[in-house]
């Protein structure tokens, strides 16, 4: 930086002597006409004046000598004051303007540091002292490989500079890792340019250098945060998918398998309800590190979000592979977890896709193992399931289903039918089950197998299930105008619990359509129940201070039933078709509906067999005192206008049963 800055002050001293040398050259030619001038005149005017007196010529000569001295001596004495004036201005100006350079340098936010080809330090600011930690001035003499943090760094160093010498390209920042006295590691950004002698040689380099630690960290931060999940520190779905994308860049030339593994894991919201989230974060932090120590070191593990998880599996021979990971995961999830001092077991659903063999996207396979997952958990959860093609057929269905779905109710399409319940004391007709039936103009007649999902899924059934209480409590008031005793039975999805005013809403719906008290009848299934959270109690309690009977729906399906019949206050105990269907060949299953029966009874419930389709059944409920049944042997479900039909002609038709 000096050499640079004496450079230029040089050349302006240069162009100021040759300036005044110019002066100083005229006065002296200017001096030189006037003394030759002056000594030719003076002389003869001095004969003149003298004439033939020898004496006093010769006096007036040394007067005129000694004026001309004088006269001299003023002249120098003038011009040499004016020179050293010009000088001490000159020196005044040139040590203010380097003054004013070093102050400009050292007040500089950034390193300024001069060094020769060999690395030798010429110049450095007060700043770039601050930075590696040595007191001003002590930088001058050492070298820059002195700071360099690592060999690597001082390798590549080195070559930077042999290329700048040798080739003198562009020069373009770099960063280098360097080594303060204290020790620490610093990350440092460098401008740089080249400095030259007078005849334009590379004679040294002058550089910028920056502190950028700290934004290599926010920078570091950033990307983490981008890449990794900040709870479990596994990669995220966005860098699970750019490794799956290597991994079928790799396999494409290696012709291995790769295997994506989608986890969910089974009930999770119950820990969080349970024991709050952040006993939940500490479990899947817990499962995270379960799911790293049982895979290979190759394996990556991921999450995707919530509780889901991902898992990838290169290098992959045969597909036997695959399933022995698969179990070693699963029995790694299954083993208790301590959560709050209590020990929790927990399960998983696990869905696999393949390369090549099941997509040819990191995208596609991860959605096919989604698909699986999903397949998974409706197969009973805590296993796993292989993508098939039937699942992709599958998907696209409920794609179709839920866009036709959205604005079903706009065009109309959904409509009720009703299938009668039968007293079997006296083969009257006390009521029926109203079902919600979707006839769309695109997709056709779709089961509610199909449909009913997917409003649960997306939260379009909080919607339908206003549109079927309404609807259903409508005709219910016209069917009570032929019998005044008739019932009339819903189904109520889970996710309808959600919906806060729906109890409201029932009994306004109640009110208009004046409906007779205690022929309001909602059925509920055991995975309604499962949650046992405060909105299913609530909404419980609400319906039967409103006079709604409550009925358990699909009795015998699950393995807790008993004790949901004595928590909750129901009044309707319909046993499953899958019992029904069996009972008159299974022994084993007649058995359990006569004690289904009985066990009613006994808790003061009435009971409905549901799936009748034959007399023996008929004639076996009846024997063991079973109160109402429905089924086909009655009648199919019906639209309302039949439904009135069959109430009219009830004793006929079921007198012959």
């Amino acid at each position: 930086m000096f050499t640079t800055l004496k450079r230029l002050l040089e050349d302006k001293y240069t162009k100021i002597s040759a300036t005044a040398f110019a002066g100083a050259l005229r006065i002296a030619l200017l001096y030189g006409v006037f003394a030759s001038l002056w000594i030719i005149y003076s002389d003869r005017l001095l004969v003149m004046i003298a004439g033939d007196d020898i004496a006093r010529l010769a006096m007036m000569q040394t007067w005129k000598g000694l004026f001309f001295v004088s006269i001299t001596m003023l002249l120098v004495f003038c011009l040499v004051k004016q020179l050293l004036n010009a000088k001490n201005r000159l020196i005044t100006q040139i040590r203010d303007k380097q003054q004013r350079v070093d102050l400009i340098l050292n007040a500089a936010p950034s390193g300024i540091q001069e060094c020769s080809v060999t690395g030798v330090i010429g110049y450095a600011n007060e700043t770039h002292h601050q930075l590696l930690g040595y007191p001003p001035g002590s930088l001058v003499g050492r070298e820059v490989w002195d700071f360099i943090a690592d060999q690597d760094g001082l390798h590549a160093l080195r070559a930077k500079f042999k290329l700048a010498i040798a080739e003198q390209p562009i020069p373009r920042p770099f960063e280098v890792d360097i080594r303060n006295q204290q020790g620490e590691r610093l990350t440092v950004g460098l401008t740089w340019d080249y400095t030259r002698d007078q005849q334009g040689a590379v004679s040294g380099f002058i550089c910028v250098v920056s502190d950028v630690t700290e934004r290599k960290h926010q920078e570091e931060k950033i990307l983490e945060l981008a890449l990794y999940d900040s709870l479990t520190k596994l990669p995220n779905r966005f860098l699970s998918l750019d490794r799956i994308n290597q991994l079928v860049l790799e396999t494409g030339r290696r012709e291995q398998v790769i295997a994506v593994l989608f986890l969910d894991l089974d009930n999770f919201k119950k820990v969080n309800d349970s024991f709050g989230h952040e006993a939940g974060d500490k479990l899947l932090v817990e499962v995270a590190n379960r799911l790293q120590q049982c895979l290979r070191e190759a394996d990556t593990v991921g999450r995707l979000g919530g509780d889901e998880f991902i898992i990838l599996l290169s290098g992959l021979r045969q597909y036997t592979d695959v399933t022995h990971i698969v179990e070693t995961v699963l029995n790694a999830i299954r083993e208790p977890f301590v959560v709050e001092g209590c020990e929790l077991q927990l399960s998983a659903s696990i869905g696999i896709a393949l390369y090549p063999d099941d997509a040819d996207s990191a995208s596609e396979l991860l959605r096919n193992a989604d698909m699986a997952m999903f397949h998974a958990k409706q197969a009973g959860k805590n296993n796993f399931v292989y993508f098939t093609a039937e699942m992709n057929d599958q998907a696209a269905r409920r794609m179709l289903i839920e866009q036709h779905l959205q604005n079903a109710l706009e065009k109309n399409e959904l409509h009720l039918q009703f299938q009668p319940q039968v007293d079997l004391t006296n083969n009257r007709m006390i009521g029926a089950e109203a079902l919600l039936r979707w006839q769309s103009r695109s997709l056709g007649s779709v089961l509610p197998d199909e449909f009913i999902q997917v409003a649960e899924q997306t939260g379009l059934i909080i919607e339908i299930g206003r549109f079927v209480i309404d609807n259903a409590l409508m005709h219910a008031a016209k069917f009570q105008q032929i019998n005044p005793e008739f019932r009339l039975a819903l189904n109520l999805s889970p996710s309808q619990f959600r919906d806060r005013g729906l109890t409201g809403f029932i009994k306004s719906c109640i009110e208009r359509y004046q409906l007779a008290p205690g022929t309001l009848e909602f059925e509920l299934t055991e995975g309604v129940l499962l949650t046992a959270s405060t909105e299913v109690i609530g909404l419980l309690k609400e319906l039967s201070q409103i006079g709604v009977r409550i009925a358990m729906d699909d009795f015998g399906t699950g393995y807790s039933s008993l004790s949901y019949l004595r928590r909750y206050p129901f009044s309707v105990l319909k046993i499953d078709r899958s019992f029904i269907a069996d009972m008159t060949w299974d022994k084993a299953d007649l058995e359990l509906v006569n004690a289904i029966v009985a066990m009613a009874h006994s808790l003061g419930l009435q009971v409905i067999a549901e799936g009748v389709e034959s007399r023996s059944q008929l004639r076996q409920l009846r024997q063991i005192g079973c109160d109402a049944a429905q089924g086909y042997l009655f009648s199919k479900a019906v639209d309302a206008e039949k439904l009135s039909k069959l109430m009219v002609q009830a004793e006929m038709m079921l007198t012959e049963v």
